[in-house]
């Protein structure tokens, strides 16, 4: 029989613990649930005295997943996301009146200040159940990211390469669960598509930092100052990527 799960719980939270070889502790969300990961040597002792060392921290992390699990985005119909930042609606149509490619359709300003400013239109069948079509809608609107992260991210790579005197090999444009980009020794340098959910000014920051990766293969002192040297707002960028990350990095997981 598998071992039953250890569970603790702080505050109003239920935490289910996951011990790995590692020296701190770190807190994530899976399947809906709150995962503490711990090192794996800790007896009953330390973990109560770990819990009540880092409580305030826990119960502050706690609510930040909380909320992204709560506010899990779903592809319906007039569901909204970001789109570099900007505000976009979810527009069914029929694959019978439309193109399969989904089309991203400016909106008028309106007389009620909607704060939508565009609309994605995407195919689906109308003869299907609404679990297809909502199925559908989220390949479709994968599909569309990914095709924007690698036009847009290939235009930063070569803009920021050029002013940082720095070369790569490929761009490629992945689906990650936990990280926003990497840079390999090769020159290969891959992102997540959903890092096109944030504004452009913190996309960029993420472009400029694995291209300094090419000089630098570690976040030592030098790695910073040029990434900052290259780029002012890498504090400000961090910083939104630190509070709205979550949100960002669990888009569309539900239908992986």
């Amino acid at each position: 029989m598998p071992a039953k799960p250890e569970v603790v719980e702080l505050g109003d939270y239920r935490f289910y613990l996951k011990r790995q070889k590692r020296k701190s502790i770190a807190l994530k969300s899976e399947r809906d649930a709150l995962i503490l990961h711990i090192p794996k040597q800790l007896n009953a002792r330390q973990v109560s005295g770990l819990l009540d060392s880092h409580q305030a921290w826990l119960l502050k992390h706690a609510q930040r997943l909380q909320n992204s699990i709560e506010q899990e985005f779903r592809a319906v119909e007039n569901s909204r996301f970001h789109f570099l930042g900007q505000l976009c609606e979810l527009v069914y149509v029929s694959k019978d009146h439309a193109d399969q490619a989904a089309r991203l359709q400016p909106l008028t300003p309106s007389p009620n200040r909607n704060p939508v400013q565009f609309q994605l239109q995407v195919a689906v069948d109308a003869d299907s159940c609404p679990l297809k079509q909502e199925q559908q809608a989220a390949d479709c609107l994968k599909q569309w990211f990914i095709e924007q992260a690698n036009s847009y991210l290939l235009e930063q790579l070569e803009r920021y390469a050029e002013q940082m005197s720095l070369d790569y090999k490929t761009l490629q444009v992945k689906t990650y669960k936990g990280r926003w980009g990497s840079c390999y020794r090769d020159g290969r340098i891959q992102f997540n598509w959903r890092l096109l959910q944030a504004p452009k000014w913190v996309v960029n920051y993420v472009v400029v930092h694995e291209l300094a990766h090419r000089r630098h293969p570690n976040h030592s002192k030098d790695f910073w100052q040029l990434v900052e040297q290259f780029y002012p707002l890498t504090k400000d960028a961090k910083l939104s990527l630190k509070q709205q990350g979550a949100g960002w990095i669990n888009f569309l997981q539900a239908y992986q």
